[in-house]
């Protein structure tokens, strides 16, 4: 409607336009200053959280059912092509954590390998060989990308200097 964002409002929105290495500057300085240990998960971490957990009801989306009105993508023509606050619409999946199918991509620790988990014998996560310029995985979908996106297993990958992602960390205990 034109008029300004409150503080409050601002404050809602998540996190995103930021590289791999803005998020690890983030999370040095958190540390610091908080004495706890937050990083990026990994990407098992982010499915685990993103299907439920140990209370998934086994959907496709990261609120345990079916594809709902409140997940949006670029197809969605009356939305704004931009992230939305991250409570619109209370899309919440059985652990009670907003927007992990839609809204913005998230990053993770791990780096990527398209075929890593095909060619492994172990389920480790993928390394770099420093040889290479290598990506890191994003998962969840966004406000720009279409509907395929959203689904829980949907992965991409991005270089660490790409700015169009965003994050969500976990506390390690």
């Amino acid at each position: 409607d034109g008029k300004p964002l409150t503080v409050e409002e601002v404050n809602n929105f998540p996190v995103t336009n930021v590289t791999y290495e803005d998020v690890q500057e983030f999370i040095k300085r958190l540390n610091q200053k908080t004495g706890k240990h937050f990083s990026l998960p990994t990407e098992a971490q982010w499915e685990y959280a993103a299907r439920g957990g140990k209370k998934s009801k086994g959907g496709e989306f990261a609120n345990g059912k079916k594809f709902p009105d409140e997940i949006w993508y670029h197809n969605d023509e009356d939305m704004p092509n931009c992230p939305l606050p991250v409570d619109r619409g209370k899309i919440t999946n059985e652990l009670g954590i907003y927007h992990m199918s839609g809204n913005i991509a998230e990053w993770c620790s791990d780096f990527y390998d398209g075929k890593f988990y095909e060619k492994s014998q172990n389920s480790h996560n993928p390394q770099c060989n420093n040889d290479t310029r290598c990506g890191r995985v994003f998962r969840g979908g966004d406000y720009s990308r279409d509907k395929d996106c959203t689904y829980v297993y949907y992965r991409d990958w991005s270089l660490e200097d790409e700015d169009y992602i965003g994050l969500r960390l976990i506390l390690i205990k």
